[in-house]
């Protein structure tokens, strides 16, 4: 239900700056091979892993844009 509930919402970045975004063990069943979070979101989707918040809320400041 997690991967369905993202999936619905067509995220285009889920990232933190830690690793507790996919804390688990939290596997989902694709194709009758069980899979972990990590490999869907990074493998299989392609987001990105780690963000470096404090480099982009500089940025946002600077161009005053949040979303």
């Amino acid at each position: 239900s997690t991967l369905r509930c993202l999936w619905d919402r067509k995220l285009s970045v889920l990232g933190s700056d830690n690793p507790t975004v996919e804390k688990g063990p939290i596997f989902a069943v694709i194709g009758g091979v069980e899979r972990s979070l990590h490999q869907i979101f990074i493998g299989g989707w392609g987001l990105i892993e780690y963000l470096d918040l404090e480099s982009l809320a500089e940025i946002c400041q600077k161009l005053n844009r949040f979303s």
